[in-house]
């Protein structure tokens, strides 16, 4: 996954990358053995663009609330998910000044209490169902 995820990298930056044209010639002649004249240009054919990358490929650290969207989990337990993972989010920023310092606290007053509970009371309810009961196993809730 992480191999492809780099392919795609180099292929966006060698797409964005912009050479002196006047230099262009002469190198892809070096580089490929063709005249430029006679050589196909790969850019002319087939630009890259963000929206030629493939929409399956997922982010290596795919948060829990899109592997619940992906599995079709109940909404109990994707609102948990989701729950969790802002949690932890505003948990891990930095409050660089006092206004952010209040943002982040309202944001974590919001999301963070009871989730610990909620987990526990999900994973009694859901220990019968194998897909469900592993999605659980995953979460870990933090109490702030």
């Amino acid at each position: 996954m992480r191999t492809r995820i780099a392919f795609v990298a180099i292929l966006l930056l060698a797409a964005c990358h912009k050479g002196d044209p006047a230099q262009e010639p002469a190198h892809e002649a070096a580089v490929t053995g063709v005249p430029a004249t006679s050589a196909p240009s790969l850019a002319a054919s087939s630009p890259i663009t963000p929206s030629a990358i493939p929409s399956m490929i997922a982010p290596v650290d795919a948060p829990p609330r899109v592997a619940a969207k992906v599995a079709g989990l109940p909404d109990d337990v994707t609102r948990l998910s989701e729950r969790i993972t802002s949690c932890e989010h505003f948990a891990g920023e930095e409050a660089y000044d006092a206004e952010r310092g209040a943002f982040l606290r309202q944001q974590i007053d919001a999301t963070c209490p009871g989730n610990a509970a909620e987990l526990q009371r999900l994973r009694t309810k859901y220990a019968a169902n194998p897909a469900i009961a592993r999605h659980l196993a995953a979460l870990e809730a933090i109490e702030m």
